[in-house]
């Protein structure tokens, strides 16, 4: 009983005798269970060597102080339980090495209640210089109470973020009251993550003819940060990467502080300033490192160009990049290298006379020869110094040599006007030409079908027309001809006549005769005496004379009649055109004397804008004729005429010195003596010896024939002249 009671009398001396909540708080079984500068005292708890505690002298104290121990009294000790403790399971933690921004796994510790009593309310504390490198991630203590023998955790990880590196170290404290106080001491090392530099951080490869390729420049890259990169990568970026090549070692991962080589050449493409970004970057860990390259591509000699700066030799001669200055006119640098020109280049010129140039050649030494060489000017003339090239008038041409000025040159005059061709090299043809302008003019052009020529009366085609043509107009038609016809005349006669050979007897008989007259009997034309009428009993006078009967008969073949033109003119065709003149116009030839005509193959067409101030007129050039003749088959008959002759005396009896001769104008209803009377014979004193004869027969007769078909004009053409 008393060694009980005095253990516990320790125990309650210890607590209140420790320095410190550090010492007595971790509990022991031997030396080497206490932590690194503890020892572990009789009651199994650690202490600094300078706060052991003197327990037997406590345990004289607790003894002196009761005056002895109680047994409690009859039944057994009066012991009070013990009071609650805390402890931990350990007392420190190593974390290691850790990359920052990156987290360890995470540790427990368990807090255990191994008094007799519960504990006060927990409060866990993490603290220390580097708690913020620290994490709580789960925490099942704070604020709770723990009965005897219970216990809780804490879960703890080292999480660090920039900037902190190197060693950190804090301090996870569970207190309780009733309970004391446990700590646990956690460390580690924090490493900055790999991180990835590069130097130089730029190259200049300077000037550089395109095409060629520079040295290698050499760029290290090297891994800053305190753990391994990824496998860098490497690349050119900017608009001008093409520009740069590399070789490079960079094909692994970088330790901390490792390092590895990319070579950069530089290949100009262009002449200008080139500029890009060398890029090496390790994803995810080692970040990105650039640096800058850049040159300047230059011309080669012999490149054409306008700026010196992007020639390698910063000189242009003759348009071109030379190797060195390369000036007067008997030096060139047309190759990039300045020499002499050509001994045949002409240096310098002057006028020997108006129409002769002085020339001057370079010699082999590139300079200007100072002997000459005269060259006849071809068209110029020869002002102030050489031979002219251009002109402003006539005086500016070798007018003696047929040159005149024209559009600016001097030149001849066009060999063909007509063909479309600048002839003389003035830059103009035919009608555009003002040598032309005798021989040819603008004109509209001719419509489809249409062409233009020229219209004469007689005559060939003139200069620069051809294909002569007649054109017709006014047709007339004859008629059918050949027809013929047979005609028959009877006249007849009254006569009063004797019996007896006297003719100056009384008459003792009347009597009538007919005469036939016709074509083809012995009477053709003329009433002449019929015999029976005068030879037998003698007349002593007509009484009456008439056509007693016409009759006519066709006869013959009947033939067409050729038509013919009232009227004709000519027309050549212009021989040639060309479009030298303005929109819609066209040059032809200019005749000396005639209109120029549009022909329009169509009869009665309307002349268009340009061609209505001269002859308007329609014409043919043929007919068709379908005519034909019918046979001679009917005649016309037209009343004829006789013409009786009388003899008279002017004596009552027969034997008259008179003779008179009257005439008896017939027509169809008889004859009538107009100057005796109708019945001069009897009633006038004149006697009448007898008819004489009968003359002036007019009748007539005329044949004809049908006609059928149709004459009709073609090829009708209307020309319209200006």
């Amino acid at each position: 009983m008393k060694t009980h009671l005095l253990i516990t009398l320790v125990l309650l001396v210890a607590g209140c005798l420790s320095p410190s909540p550090q010492n007595g708080a971790v509990q022991c079984s031997a030396d080497g269970a206490c932590p690194s500068g503890y020892s572990c005292a009789a009651d199994n708890r650690c202490y600094k060597p300078d706060a052991l505690p003197d327990l037997s002298a406590a345990m004289d104290m607790a003894t002196d102080d009761l005056g002895g121990i109680s047994d409690g009294g009859p039944n057994g000790p009066d012991l009070a339980p013990a009071p609650a403790h805390l402890t931990i399971d350990s007392t420190m933690r190593d974390y290691g090495t850790i990359v920052q921004g990156s987290m360890s796994a995470a540790a427990r510790f368990t807090i255990t209640n191994d008094g007799g009593s519960s504990t006060g309310s927990l409060m866990v504390v993490l603290g220390g210089t580097n708690a913020s490198s620290f994490a709580k991630v789960a925490d099942n203590c704070n604020t709770v109470s723990l009965l005897p023998q219970a216990s809780c955790t804490i879960d703890v990880k080292l999480q660090p973020v920039a900037p902190t590196t190197g060693a950190v170290a804090a301090t996870v404290t569970v207190s309780a009251s009733p309970g004391g106080s446990v700590n646990v001491m956690l460390s580690g090392n924090v490493v900055a993550p790999g991180a990835l530099t590069i130097m130089p951080s730029s190259e200049d490869f300077m000037r550089l003819e395109t095409n060629q390729t520079s040295a290698a420049r050499q760029f290290m890259v090297r891994n800053t940060g305190g753990a391994a990169t990824d496998v860098p990568m490497v690349r050119f970026t900017g608009t001008d990467a093409t520009h740069f090549t590399f070789t490079t070692t960079c094909s692994a991962s970088l330790l901390p502080n490792g390092t590895c080589t990319v070579d950069v050449k530089f290949a100009p493409k262009r002449a200008d300033a080139i500029a890009a970004q060398l890029e090496v970057s390790a994803t995810p860990v080692g970040g990105t490192a650039t640096a800058s390259v850049s040159g300047f591509g230059t011309l080669p000699n012999g490149t054409a160009s306008n700026n010196a700066a992007l020639c390698t030799s910063m000189v242009i001669a003759d348009g071109v990049c030379c190797n060195m200055a390369c000036s007067g006119t008997c030096r060139t640098c047309a190759t990039g290298t300045c020499s002499p020109k050509p001994t045949t280049t002409q240096c310098n010129q002057t006028c020997a006379n108006a129409t002769t140039q002085t020339n001057f050649f370079c010699n082999a030494s590139g300079d200007c020869d100072t002997s000459g060489t005269n060259v006849p000017c071809t068209a110029y003339v020869c002002a102030p110094n050489a031979c002219k090239t251009t002109c402003a008038t006539n005086a500016d041409c070798q007018t003696g040599a047929g040159y005149s000025c024209s559009n600016g040159k001097c030149v001849l005059p066009e060999s063909d006007c007509l063909d479309g061709v600048d002839n003389n090299g003035d830059g103009l043809a035919d009608c555009a030409d003002p040598s032309c302008t005798a021989q040819v003019t603008c004109v509209p052009a001719a419509g489809a079908g249409a062409e233009i020529g020229t219209q004469l009366g007689s005559g060939a085609c003139p200069s620069g027309f051809n294909n002569l043509r007649t054109l017709y107009k006014n047709l007339t038609a004859t008629g059918c001809t050949g027809c013929g016809c047979d005609w028959e005349q009877v006249c007849r006669y009254d006569m009063v006549v004797s019996t007896t050979t006297d003719t100056c007897g009384s008459p003792i008989q009347l009597g009538t005769v007919d005469v036939r007259f016709n074509s083809l009997g012995a009477f053709t034309s003329d009433c002449r005496n019929a015999a029976t009428a005068i030879n037998g009993p003698k007349s002593v006078g007509a009484v009456n004379a008439r056509v007693q009967s016409v009759t006519c008969t066709g006869k013959g073949t009947a033939t067409m009649g050729t038509p013919s033109w009232g009227a004709s003119t000519l027309f050549c065709s212009a021989a040639a055109s060309s479009s030298t003149c303005g929109t819609g116009q066209v040059c032809v030839p200019k005749p000396s004397s005639t209109p120029i005509c549009l022909r329009i193959p169509s009869a009665g067409a309307a002349c268009p804008a340009g061609f209505t101030t001269g002859m308007t007129d329609t014409f043919y050039s043929g007919f068709s004729d379908s005519r034909s003749c019918g046979p001679c088959t009917s005649c016309t008959t037209t009343a004829g005429s006789c013409r009786p002759a009388g003899v008279g005396s002017n004596s009552a009896v027969c034997p008259g010195t008179g003779q008179y001769e009257k005439a008896c104008f017939v027509d169809s209803t008889g004859c009538g003596d107009s100057d005796f009377g109708s019945n001069f014979a009897i009633t006038n004193p004149v006697r009448s010896v007898g008819v004489i004869g009968l003359a002036g027969v007019t009748t007539s007769c005329a044949g004809f024939s049908v006609t059928n078909g149709q004459l009709t004009p073609t090829g009708g053409t209307t020309l319209c002249c200006r």
